[in-house]
C-alpha cells in the first residue's frame, strides 16, 4: 500500500514498515534513520529488520512507513527510500555505531563521497536524549531536523507534527535541489563513477537460500517468509531413514504443495547411508554401552548443518535456513524469543564455521503465531493442522522397538542398592539415569531412582533422590564459541532442564564444570550447553557425573 503525500513524496506500507504505532515518549529510545537508493531497497530494509530482531542486544520497538523522496544534495541519481527504526539497547552509542557500520558493510555499503548513491545508510539520529560531540559521532544527528527523509517518518508517531514536517520538507527540498544543480557539475564524473561502482548491486541476483523443508509448518513458513523478504529460495527435503515409507510420502506431498504454492524448486537429498552411520548407529551403540544418547544434537551438527550445508554450497547457495526456533548473528547462537520452543540447546554443537551461512526465520515468533498465520492460508492450512512430532524422527513408537531389532532388550536383570540385590528389572536398556518406574525394590518405602546402568552384567543401581544429586560434571567433544579457558556461565544438562549457574575450566580438551547448586538425574551421553545470558558460548558431551 502507498500514500501520495506530495508530487515528490510517497509513503509505502509493507509487512515490517510500519510496525507498532503507539510510542508515548520516543525520547526514551534510540532512533535510527535508514535509507538507500541502489537496488531493491525495500527488500533490503526487510532483511535489516530481521537482523535487528535477531540481535539479542537490541530490542526492536517500532518502525515507520517507508518514504520515497528525491535525493539529498545531488539530484542526478535515483530517489531514496528512507525510514525510521526505534530500538532499545544496552549497547553504548559508540558500540552501536560500530554495529551499524558492520551492518552497512554486510550490505556492501561504499563511502564514495558525501550524498553519493548507496545500498544502505544507517544513522543514529538520537540516543535517549544523550548529547555527544566527538570526532566520529555527534548526537543528536546535527542535520536531522532539516531532512524530510527523517522528519516525515518521525512524524508517524505524532499526527500534529506532520503538517510542519511537510511544509519544512518542501522548503528544504526546493533549496537543496537548486543548490545541488549549481554544485553538481564539478563532481559529475565522481557521481557517475560511484553509480558504476555500485551498479552491480542493482543488477546482482538475489541472495540464494536453501531451506530445509520437512513438510511441517515451521519450515514451510520459513520458506514463505524468506521469499517475501526477497531471497531467491529453493527447498530441500532430506531423506534420512526408511523407518516408514508412509512417513516420507506424506512429508513429500506437503513439501511439493508448499513448493508449488511458492513457485520454487525443491530437491530430494537421500543421505540415508550417512545418517545411519553418523546418527542411527551412534544411537544404537550408545544404548548398547549403557549411555543415554542425544541423536538430535548429533544430527544437527553432522547432517542438517553438515551434509545439508555442503549440498547447499554445491548448488551455489549463499545461505541455509531451517525452521528451528533459535537466533544467530553469524558468530553465536542465541535463544529464541519463544522460550517454550527454544531449540538453541540442540544447535549448540553446530560448527561455528557454518554459522555465517545460517538463517532462522522463526527466531522472533511464537509457535502459536506461526500456526495462526499458516491456518489463514489455504495452501498451508493442512500443514498448520498437522500434529507436531515430539519424538526422535526415526523412532515411530518407543526407542526400545528400534533397539530390539539389534539385540535382546527384554532380558531380566538384577536391581542393586549399595552393592546388594534388592529387586528385578526388565533389561538395562529400558532405563536412563533418574528413571523411577519399571523396576522393583523389595521393602522400599521411599521412591527410588536409577543411578547407573551396567551393560556388562545387565544390572541397574538405584538409590533415593539425594543420591542423584550431582555437583560437578566433565564434558568432552567440546564445541566452543569463545576462547576463554575459564569462565562463569549457566549450564543446561538436558533439553527441558532449567539452567544452573556454574564455573567452567577447560583443560586437555575437556570442560570441568563445577555447579553452584546440585542437579538431579544427570545422564552420561547427554550434552551440557553453556549460556551467558541468552547466548550459547559452548557445549560438550557429558562423560562423567
Amino acid at each position: 500500500m502507498k500514500k501520495q503525500l506530495t508530487k515528490d513524496l510517497t509513503l509505502f506500507y509493507t509487512d515490517n514498515f510500519p510496525n507498532k504505532r503507539n510510542i508515548k515518549d520516543i525520547s526514551k529510545y534510540v532512533v535510527l534513520g535508514i535509507g538507500g537508493n541502489v537496488g531493491n531497497v525495500k527488500k533490503r530494509f526487510d532483511m535489516l529488520y530481521m537482523m535487528l530482531k535477531q540481535n539479542t542486544q537490541i530490542k526492536l520497538i517500532a518502525t515507520s512507513p517507508i518514504l520515497q523522496n528525491p535525493p539529498f544534495g545531488y539530484v542526478d541519481q535515483d530517489d531514496f527510500y528512507n525510514a525510521v527504526v526505534v530500538i532499545d539497547t544496552h549497547l553504548n552509542p559508540f558500540e552501536l555505531l560500530k554495529y551499524t557500520q558492520r551492518l552497512e558493510r554486510r550490505f556492501h555499503r561504499k563511502n564514495e563521497f558525501k550524498n553519493a548513491p548507496r545500498t544502505i545508510d544507517i544513522d543514529i539520529i538520537t540516543y535517549k536524549n544523550k548529547t555527544i560531540k566527538s570526532k566520529n559521532l555527534t548526537l543528536p544527528h546535527p542535520e536531522y531536523t532539516k531532512r524530510e527523509s527523517v522528519m516525515i517518518p518521525l512524524s508517524f508517531w505524532n499526527a500534529e507534527f506532520i503538517r510542519f514536517s511537510l511544509g519544512q520538507a518542501q522548503i528544504n527540498l526546493g533549496f537543496q535541489q537548486r543548490q545541488a544543480r549549481l554544485k553538481s557539475g564539478f563532481r559529475l564524473r565522481q557521481l557517475r563513477q560511484a553509480q558504476m561502482n555500485l551498479g552491480f548491486q542493482k543488477l546482482s541476483p538475489k541472495l540464494k537460500v536453501l531451506v530445509g523443508l520437512s513438510g511441517g509448518v515451521d519450515s514451510s513458513m520459513s520458506a514463505m517468509m524468506l521469499q517475501k523478504m526477497g531471497y531467491d529460495v529453493e527447498g530441500v527435503y532430506m531423506k534420512l531413514h526408511s523407518v516408514s515409507e508412509d512417513y516420507h510420502k506424506q512429508n513429500l506431498e506437503a513439501v511439493a504443495k508448499v513448493a508449488n504454492f511458492l513457485g520454487i524448486k525443491y530437491h530430494i537429498l537421500d543421505i540415508e547411508d550417512k545418517f545411519k552411520e553418523k546418527v542411527y548407529d551412534y544411537f544404537v551403540q550408545s544404548y548398547r554401552e549403557g549411555i543415554t544418547p542425544n541423536p538430535c544434537v548429533v544430527c544437527n551438527r553432522l547432517i542438517k548443518f553438515g551434509a545439508m550445508v555442503e549440498f547447499a554450497k554445491s548448488l551455489g547457495m549463499d545461505k541455509v535456513a531451517t525452521g528451528h526456533y533459535a537466533k544467530t548473528d553469524g558468530e553465536f547462537i542465541y535463544c529464541a524469543d519463544d522460550a517454550t520452543k527454544d531449540q538453541s540447546y540442540f544447535l549448540a554443537q553446530v560448527s561455528k564455521d557454518v554459522l555465517p551461512m545460517l538463517i532462522f526465520p522463526m527466531s522472533s515468533y511464537k509457535k502459536e503465531e506461526i500456526v495462526s498465520m499458516a491456518s489463514k492460508m489455504p495452501s498451508f492450512k493442512t500443514i498448520a493442522d498437522k500434529k507436531e512430532s515430539q519424538e526422535i524422527c526415526f523412532v515411530p513408537t518407543v526407542y526400545t522397538d528400534i533397539l530390539s531389532k539389534h539385540f535382546d532388550t527384554d532380558k531380566d536383570g538384577d536391581v542393586l542398592k549399595d552393592g546388594k540385590v534388592v529387586g528385578k528389572h526388565k533389561g538395562y536398556m529400558h532405563y536412563t539415569i533418574g528413571k523411577r518406574r519399571g523396576f522393583s525394590v523389595h521393602g522400599a518405602h521411599d521412591p527410588h531412582f536409577v543411578l547407573s546402568t551396567n551393560p556388562k552384567d545387565n544390572t541397574i543401581t538405584v538409590g533415593t533422590k539425594e543420591h542423584l544429586a550431582v555437583n560437578r560434571v566433565v564434558l568432552s567433544s567440546l564445541n566452543m564459541f569463545v576462547d576463554e579457558l575459564e569462565f562463569d556461565a549457566t549450564v543446561k544438562l538436558r533439553y527441558r532442564s532449567s539452567g544452573v549457574a556454574c564455573h567452567v575450566k577447560i583443560k586437555d580438551d575437556k570442560a570441568y564444570v563445577s555447579l553452584k547448586e546440585p542437579v538431579f538425574g544427570v545422564a552420561v551421553g547427554q550434552y551440557g550447553v553453556f549460556y551467558i545470558g541468552d547466548k550459547v558460548v559452548g557445549s560438550g558431551e557429558i562423560v562423567f557425573n
